[in-house]
């Protein structure tokens, strides 16, 4: 396949992006090199709306595909990453629900769109309770569960990935997991699951993740979840908002913890009006 199919750009003086793919090949092998530079990212709609290419094989020079770059390629059925992929961005195989994506085993972080809903159910590859594409957590099937573990390797979970396991009591996040719930719908984030106790986590955790466990235990009034390792990752100025809430909220368990923790961490509020 000729170099000439390809317009690039360069990124640096080693490194340059696909722009443009102007070929009809059904089968696409992208190149790792092009005039001496290496081809470290697909870029913004490389791809988009192609209707010939099948397949294509994206070599292991490449770490990044960016927004839109496959959008629109209809006929496209399969594509071959590396190990080196580390990203996907958001729309980058939208609207290609057929797509079958052969995915190195390592976490790869998905941007929750990148792939049409159709798509995630034809990639998904099953582990443990839950079904897994690349990265991202993508249901839980057992509706009798009451623990699940969500392991290091998971960076992303679907908002509405518990929905209905009514059961389930306790989520805990392996040490060293980074993972948080994305919002991936407009359900709430632990839909259906009322009988939920507690989160767990090791000591290094996301921050969003810290701020969504302070969230629920607002919303529900779950004061056994607020940690002072959770309140730790949270600034002054996000402090003063959630207090604000659960007072609003009428949340009196969760409230009295959170005042505590604020004055152990702060000294004190600038005024009076968040005191119980």
């Amino acid at each position: 396949m000729p170099n000439e199919d390809f317009y690039t750009s360069m990124l640096d003086l080693e490194e340059c992006e696909i722009c443009k793919y102007y070929g009809t090949d059904e089968e696409v092998v992208i190149p790792s090199c092009v005039d001496g530079l290496f081809v470290t990212e697909i870029a913004k709609e490389a791809f988009f709306g192609n209707k010939s290419i099948k397949k294509v094989v994206i070599p292991d020079s490449v770490f990044i595909i960016r927004y839109c770059a496959f959008r629109g390629c209809t006929s496209l059925k399969e594509v071959y990453l590396t190990d080196t992929i580390n990203i996907i961005e958001s729309e980058a195989f939208g609207y290609v629900d057929n797509v079958k994506i052969h995915f190195p085993d390592k976490p790869i972080d998905i941007a929750p769109n990148a792939l049409t809903k159709k798509a995630y159910r034809l990639n998904r590859t099953i582990k443990g309770n839950g079904e897994y594409l690349g990265s991202i957590l993508w249901k839980v099937r057992n509706k009798k569960i009451k623990k699940f573990v969500v392991p290091k390797e998971c960076k992303y979970i679907e908002a509405d990935v518990f929905y209905d396991c009514g059961n389930l009591e306790t989520i805990e996040f392996e040490d060293g997991c980074d993972a948080y719930f994305n919002w991936f719908s407009d359900e709430p984030l632990y839909y259906h699951i009322g009988n939920l106790k507690e989160i767990k986590t090791g000591d290094h955790f996301n921050r969003k993740l810290g701020l969504q466990i302070l969230e629920y235990a607002i919303e529900y009034d779950k004061p056994t979840m607020v940690l002072e390792k959770f309140t730790n990752v949270i600034h002054q100025r996000v402090f003063d908002s959630l207090i604000k809430e659960s007072r609003e909220k009428n949340r009196v368990g969760i409230l009295s913890i959170l005042i505590e923790l604020y004055h152990r961490r702060f000294g004190g509020f600038k005024n009076n009006n968040f005191e119980i």
